[in-house]
């Protein structure tokens, strides 16, 4: 295994690990981390009316704490995977004139 595809292990402030895979995602996350987890037991995302499903940032538990990712919200079947916090994606970047 190259180093580049060495995992990152990063923190939130409340002490909750999360494991990477590659450079970039750790910077997409780094700002998504900034927002607040929602647990699953507490809320599930809200899909537009005139969408099937809806894109999130999703944080699994693992023996070593848990891995971030991303998967898709379904209205029908709900999550794909079992997962114990969620959040929205970031706004998308704002292209400067």
């Amino acid at each position: 295994m190259s180093e580049s595809m060495l995992p990152f292990l990063i923190t939130d402030g409340e002490g909750n690990k999360f494991m990477l895979d590659d450079f970039q995602q750790v910077l997409d996350m780094k700002k998504a981390l900034n927002k607040q987890w929602i647990s699953v037991k507490d809320d599930l995302p809200r899909i537009p009316e005139h969408k099937d499903s809806q894109l999130v940032i999703i944080a699994y538990k693992t023996r070593n704490g848990f891995a971030v990712s991303q998967t898709w919200f379904d209205k029908e079947y709900g999550f794909s995977t079992d997962i114990a916090y969620w959040q929205p994606l970031p706004e998308p970047p704002k292209e400067k004139a």
